[in-house]
């Protein structure tokens, strides 16, 4: 063989162990930052967030999202906005939206971080302060293409000594974190559902306050009227979340349909049947659908 063949077949010998390695490494990576995802936290609010979303009926939310006070939030580094509302009043479907449109907005924008939890007071165990925190942390981190060396220093060594960091560690991490971002969206739909007892609340407002003081963070809260809440952050920007006439008239409009055919076939009735409903609810959601 020629020494010009044997050369040509050791660089591609070469060329194909590179690529090998190099490929292996790449599995390597993708797996220990899985690993490290799940380590910061089990919770992945994002299906949650689906799950809601999906109960959207098509063109609602835009009161919201078109008023001159939510897009003063969104457009302003630092601005908090507070949304209460009354049970029923549609404050998570319209958290989700809230969410969806930042999203979309920032889908190609890496520099800007955008995070959320959803509150329930059945899933107790999934949102003390700590796991509260520690799930927003992970969005934060999934939507970069390394993770931290911070992060991966506590996780090696708490891996190393088999215990889990305490709340002050994550709240460290969570926060040198957010410096990595020129802009942050935090949001925190049912604030009122965290666990009054045992100041668990108490705790996740104060972590939220910190929040607060940094400059390019916006954050978002819907809860329903609650004192203590309200005065937690009474210098937050106020939307009052209530049954907008428009999107009632979108949902029912879009569920004539399932009623009897007799109804389909009579506009009249159609018109009677949705006056009705509007003038029942008062402020208040379709309770199914909130």
């Amino acid at each position: 063989m020629a020494i010009i063949d044997i050369l040509t077949v050791d660089s591609q010998i070469a060329l194909a162990t590179k690529t090998g390695v190099e490929r292996l490494n790449r599995q390597t990576d993708e797996q220990e930052f899985r690993k490290i995802i799940e380590w910061i936290s089990p919770s992945d609010h994002a299906a949650q967030h689906c799950d809601f979303l999906a109960r959207r009926e098509q063109g609602t939310g835009k009161w919201l999202l078109e008023s001159e006070k939510f897009k003063n939030w969104r457009d302003t580094p630092g601005s908090h906005l507070y949304c209460p509302g009354i049970p029923g009043s549609g404050k998570t479907i319209l958290t989700s939206i809230v969410i969806d449109s930042l999203l979309s907005r920032f889908k190609n924008d890496a520099t800007v971080g955008i995070a959320y939890v959803y509150c329930n007071f059945r899933r107790k165990q999934e949102q003390g302060a700590k796991e509260l925190l520690s799930a927003m942390l992970r969005q934060l981190v999934q939507g970069m293409s390394s993770i931290p060396d911070p992060i991966v220093q506590v996780y090696k060594q708490s891996s190393a000594k088999s215990v889990q960091p305490e709340l002050s560690e994550i709240s460290r991490l969570f926060h040198s974190t957010i410096l990595l971002y020129s802009r942050t969206f935090f949001l925190v739909d049912a604030l009122d559902e965290c666990e009054g007892s045992g100041q668990i609340r108490n705790t996740f407002i104060a972590e939220l306050k910190k929040i607060q003081t940094s400059a390019m963070t916006n954050l978002y809260l819907t809860s329903r009227f609650i004192p203590e809440i309200e005065r937690e952050f009474k210098d937050c920007h106020f939307i009052e979340i209530r049954a907008n006439e428009e999107d009632l008239q979108c949902y029912l409009a879009g569920h004539m349909g399932q009623l009897p055919s007799f109804v389909g076939r009579n506009p009249s009735l159609q018109d009677e049947i949705k006056k009705a409903i509007l003038q029942t609810t008062q402020g208040m959601w379709v309770s199914h659908i909130c």
